[in-house]
């Protein structure tokens, strides 16, 4: 229906077209006694097509509307992995769901069942003979795709234990009935959420960790036993009350690590007498004990962003593992690690024990008094990239440096000729985030420049912003600008250079040197997760194909092969594989003609889906209604146009008008 100003407009036009009608069989057409008649009928035509342009709506049905409810309602069923939780009677709550999709099979609805972020459709039969999913899907937007292909009514069933927050927006959007229906309830559960512990330590440690226990269903008095496993063997036990839902509770440990080197496998459960839900009571780490020989330890003197920036991209470069410390006292280190992990501070004695190992050392932050030590390890180490922040730190270097000139520096888009040319070349660096404080040599500096810059303004002399140099002791990349980091943390252009601006300086670096892990391939973590694609790194394969072998964990190296897979090498280093089941494995991987490697890995048993409290269904079902119940108790009515009567009219009138004409004699 038209309204405002096009209504005027085609009032309008209809007014000129009904008088110029009339003008013409009046006043220009041979007079015929039939005139009366022609006239009536070509202006019941103009204003039959004017109340069609128009398209008021009178009392009736609407077809697309009626078309829309003849179909039949759906029945979506959310498969969750945590309907494998049991109530007290011993009933999976995944055999409740099947029951009531029975029930409204007979009703006459439909059934689908939720896969990833879309619906499929689904028979009884199939439906029992499956099981819940590995992982969650998106019953929200699996929704919607009903809703658009024509689904009258809509009812979910769904143990809802999902952030509510996507499938609230997808209620608010649904312009069909919806109802949802909680499945399962209260569930006695204790889970160990997380296990917290770092990747590595040295033999005859004792390292500090945390866990994280989580539960509900309990009653008053109830208990769990929290254990920690070595070789099934328990080396810490401690009782917990349960905590109720969404309440979990943090407990602290420290675990001594067994004086040999090697990967130590670390259990922890939280054992519940009558727990409805296994799936969640285990979580496994793997430490890896001693061998520190060789890898990539950076030590930075001052708080700043480029070290956590840097060390992964040195990591992926060099294919070898990355060890970070930040002083934050005289003698005092924390461990560069990720958010969620425990913090253990480190000794000076040993992040210089570290340093000597490591294949490459970065020393970033050096100004000022510099700790003796730490300037003797960087002095004497074959292979050190430097990211100094004062005179001091370039000295060190062996850089001599007038005062930081501060401002905006814009690399220089012409590379003069080093050996990070070719990582470089065909690279836009004229549009990256500028750089800062840039150390401006005093004297014509010992080394070759790998990349220039000058400042923002666009004059001024250009200055030497990385330096590569060859001295006694061993190869030097010197960084004399500040913020490399920006370009690390921008997408796109920015951080494929950041990326290959590092990955040279370190293959320059390591280019005397065979290193230990050059080549090879292996797991992103000795534990993964359960139902998800495998990550794995292959640096030094980029491009290439690689095919990775899967044994019994508990079998002969050389037995039975239970998956063979093969990926392509992407220009990061890093592929993934198919999903594995929960288990441990020996794996055997190669690529191209390089060297075989090997190792082990778990796909851990562990699910998540219970660490959420369930939502309320008869909130969510609320908030659906109030988006969808006003237009259904809205009057039916029915658009003019999708009447057939007045298309019908038009054309009738039209066509005795036409033939009244022609038998007066009339053109």
């Amino acid at each position: 229906m038209v309204t405002g100003g096009l209504l005027l407009l085609l009032g309008a036009l209809g007014a000129v077209g009904l008088g110029s009608a009339a003008f013409l069989y009046l006043k220009r057409e041979p007079g015929v006694p039939d005139r009366p008649l022609l006239l009536a009928l070509r202006l019941t035509a103009f204003a039959l097509l004017l109340a069609l342009l128009l398209d008021p709506t009178l009392p009736g049905e609407d077809p697309a509307t009626t078309a829309r409810r003849g179909a039949a309602p759906w029945t979506l069923l959310d498969a969750d992995p945590a309907l494998l939780a049991r109530d007290e009677e011993g009933r999976a709550h995944w055999e409740e769901l099947l029951d009531r999709a029975e029930i409204r099979s007979a009703g006459g609805d439909r059934l689908a069942r939720v896969e990833g972020d879309r619906p499929g459709g689904v028979d009884l039969p199939t439906l029992r003979d499956s099981a819940p999913d590995e992982l969650p899907g998106d019953p929200g937007a699996a929704l919607l795709r009903l809703a658009e292909l024509g689904a009258d009514s809509l009812l979910l069933l769904s143990p809802l234990r999902r952030p509510p927050g996507p499938l609230e927006a997808a209620l608010a959007r649904l312009p069909v009935p919806v109802r949802v229906e909680r499945v399962g309830g209260t569930v006695r559960n204790a889970a160990l959420a997380e296990l917290d512990l770092p990747l590595r330590a040295d033999p005859g440690e004792s390292v500090d960790g945390s866990i994280l226990l989580a539960g509900e269903g309990g009653e008053p008095g109830d208990s769990v036993a929290v254990e920690l496993r070595l070789a099934g063997e328990v080396v810490f036990r401690e009782l917990r009350g349960l905590p109720s839902a969404g309440a979990p509770t943090r407990i602290p440990f420290s675990l001594a690590l067994p004086p040999d080197s090697g990967n130590v496998r670390v259990e922890a459960w939280a054992v519940l007498e009558g727990d409805r839900f296994p799936a969640d009571d285990a979580r496994v780490r793997v430490v890896r004990v001693g061998g520190r020989e060789g890898g990539v330890v950076v030590v930075s003197l001052r708080p700043d962003w480029e070290p956590r920036t840097l060390l992964p991209v040195l990591e992926r470069a060099t294919g070898l593992e990355g060890e970070g410390f930040l002083r934050v006292g005289p003698d005092r280190f924390l461990p560069l690690v990720a958010g969620d992990m425990p913090l253990t501070s480190a000794s000076l004695d040993r992040v210089v024990a570290r340093g000597r190992e490591a294949a490459l050392l970065v020393l970033h932050g050096a100004e000022g008094e510099i700790p003796a030590r730490v300037a003797e390890l960087v002095t004497n180490h074959p292979r050190v990239i430097h990211l100094p922040h004062g005179l001091s730190g370039a000295r060190l270097a062996g850089v001599v440096t007038g005062n930081p000139l501060p401002g905006e520096w814009i690399a220089v888009s012409e590379l003069p000729p080093s050996p990070l040319s070719p990582y470089l070349s065909g690279r836009s660096l004229g549009g990256l985030p500028p750089l800062s404080r840039v150390l401006p040599p005093a004297e014509v500096p010992s080394g070759i420049p790998a990349l220039e810059l000058r400042g923002s303004g666009g004059g001024g002399e250009v200055l030497p912003g990385l330096l590569l140099r060859e001295e006694a002791a061993g190869r030097r990349g010197v960084a004399l600008a500040s913020d490399f980091w920006r370009w690390g943390v921008r997408e796109g252009e920015a951080r494929e250079v950041y990326r290959n601006l590092w990955a040279g300086v370190a293959g320059w670096l390591l280019a005397l040197e065979r290193v230990a892990g050059e080549g090879r391939i292996r797991p992103e973590a000795p534990v993964l997760e359960r139902g998800r694609l495998q990550p794995w790194e292959a640096p030094g394969h980029e491009g290439g194909e690689v095919e990775v072998l899967f044994r019994p964990f508990d079998g002969d190296p050389d037995g039975p092969i239970l998956r063979r897979d093969s990926a392509r090498v992407d220009d990061r280093g890093r592929f993934t594989l198919p999903v594995l089941p929960p288990g441990r494995y020996l794996w055997e991987a190669r690529g191209g003609e390089g060297p075989v490697s090997s190792g082990e890995v778990e796909v851990e048993a562990f699910l998540d889906a219970l660490l959420r409290p369930a939502g309320d269904a008869d909130r969510l079902t609320s908030q659906a209604g109030t988006g969808v119940e006003p237009a259904l108790a809205a009057p039916s009515r029915r658009p003019l146009r999708s009447h057939p009567l007045p298309w019908l009219l038009l054309v009738g009138i039209l066509c005795a008008e036409w033939a009244l004409r022609r038998r007066a004699g009339l053109r």
